[in-house]
């Protein structure tokens, strides 16, 4: 297998600029559709690292995380201005989903603990929601996404593309 490029940490995909700008671009040409999910793994892979990224740099995560409030059972998503305290905060099953097929297909390929830290990082992030952090979108917090990006990208390059598990559920 080839060598891993990682993206420069004053680049990123979403400036178009990333290590495989120029593959991911073709990818998602190719494999992913208008709509709806991907007939392969390679291209379920290009769709979910995209909704990923796309989720944080235009929403700051507010649609990936789901948040229980102490007094309130409602579950809500997004990160709105309300005084209440905070229960607790998960990761919403659709996004979830593309997080755990990342972490399935590259566990293998990817050293384990890298692509777990990988993993772990953006998980952290969708949680901890842009608040009042004002380095939300800082380079080092750009960087993980760029990271995950890379990994990605670089297994759809290096390995062969297969169907997607009959039990995958599709969107």
């Amino acid at each position: 297998m080839k060598t891993i490029k990682f993206t420069k940490s004053e680049n990123s995909y979403y400036n178009g600029n990333g290590a495989y700008q120029k593959e991911y671009e073709e990818l998602y040409k190719k494999l992913v559709p208008n709509s709806g999910s991907a007939q392969t793994i390679h291209g379920e892979l290009i769709r979910a690292i995209s909704r990923l990224s796309h989720e944080y740099y235009n929403n700051g995560n507010c649609n990936a995380a789901e948040i229980k409030f102490v007094k309130n059972e409602d579950v809500y998503s997004g990160y709105e201005d309300s005084e209440e305290e905070i229960d607790e905060v998960t990761i919403d099953p659709f996004y979830q989903k593309f997080i755990n097929l990342i972490l399935n297909q590259l566990i293998e390929e990817v050293h384990g603990n890298v692509i777990f830290e990988a993993i772990e990082d953006i998980e952290e992030l969708i949680k901890e929601g842009p608040k009042e952090h004002s380095d939300y979108f800082s380079q080092k917090n750009i960087a993980k996404y760029n990271r995950l990006m890379d990994y990605v990208i670089w297994f759809v390059l290096n390995t062969e593309d297969a169907n997607l598990p009959e039990n995958y559920e599709r969107d």
